[in-house]
């Protein structure tokens, strides 16, 4: 089977260059506290994965992943507002701007960033090389990357939500002040759009030899560091936050300092590990990928 080239004189340096000003901007949002940082570190990464989305898929593919994966997250999004399902009963604060209806744009954005980086680390972890999706992999791709992206809402929501206020529980959770139920719908929401994405391709690839193989080992690990470097946020606020008590919606009174603690520990053995172990998968198989 012939391999996709993958031009190694310029895509490692831009790889890095993003790399290196996600690690820039959420520094900066962890030691300032200032939104814009994180939101700008978001469209950063909406942009690399445009980009490297474009060179394993191609361009058409990619939009309609975009525009799939902005209409599902905000009909969700949307639908649950008005009626708790399935995420449960909230309310963006008015910090946000613009707003989409009951949504703020930028959400469906960061769906996207990490939705395509989510989706990638799946990839890597039944050691995909290429565009198409055959077999067990239309179930099990989908279901491995959904996993992969609650692994993020597990981590950065109840610092959102509980601390930050971007967006309010109404009757607070189970988990830090965030319902149960949340990360289920967030399974849910995330699921759907992967799944229509997997029909996509198969039907636009029907008929037509698989696509070709990437073996650039920097092209598979980017991405991951990528996903990887939003936890820096959940280790800079454990240790530069401030210790202080928040209310959750159902009156439950919490520390920071033990919020911070807690989601910092849950990185380590969620984001970190399934980072960790994408990373491994590469390196350790030799007869599938190749150094630059």
């Amino acid at each position: 089977m012939a391999e996709t080239g993958v031009d190694n004189k310029y895509f490692v340096p831009a790889g890095v260059a993003f790399l290196v000003l996600t690690v820039i901007l959420v520094t900066m949002k962890t030691v300032t506290g200032l939104t814009i940082f994180g939101l700008s570190s978001t469209i950063v990464i909406a942009i690399f994965a445009f980009w490297h989305g474009t060179i394993r898929y191609d361009w058409k593919k990619m939009l309609f992943f975009f525009v799939v994966i902005f209409i599902v997250s905000w009909m969700y999004e949307t639908v649950s507002i008005l009626t708790g399902f399935p995420f449960g009963h909230y309310n963006y604060s008015t910090d946000w701007s613009p707003m989409l209806g009951l949504v703020p744009v930028m959400i469906m954005p960061a769906y996207f960033a990490m939705g395509y980086l989510s989706w990638t680390i799946g990839s890597i972890l039944l050691d995909k090389r290429d565009s198409s999706v055959a077999g067990c992999e239309i179930i099990l791709l989908p279901v491995i990357s959904s996993f992969v992206m609650v692994m993020w809402d597990i981590c950065m929501d109840p610092i959102n939500s509980t601390i930050d206020r971007l967006w309010i529980w109404h009757n607070g959770g189970v988990y830090l002040g965030v319902p149960f139920v949340n990360f289920l719908g967030w399974f849910l929401c995330v699921f759907t759009f992967y799944m229509i994405f997997v029909f996509f391709l198969r039907y636009t690839d029907k008929g037509k030899n698989p696509g070709a193989p990437i073996s650039l080992k920097a092209f598979w690990i980017l991405p991951v560091l990528l996903y990887a470097s939003r936890t820096i946020e959940f280790f800079g606020d454990f240790a530069l936050g401030s210790n202080y008590e928040v209310t959750a919606g159902n009156g439950h009174v919490y520390w920071t300092g033990d919020i911070y603690g807690t989601l910092a520990l849950m990185a380590i053995f969620t984001m970190i590990f399934v980072a960790f172990y994408a990373i491994a998968r590469v390196y350790l198989n030799k007869k599938e990928y190749s150094t630059p």
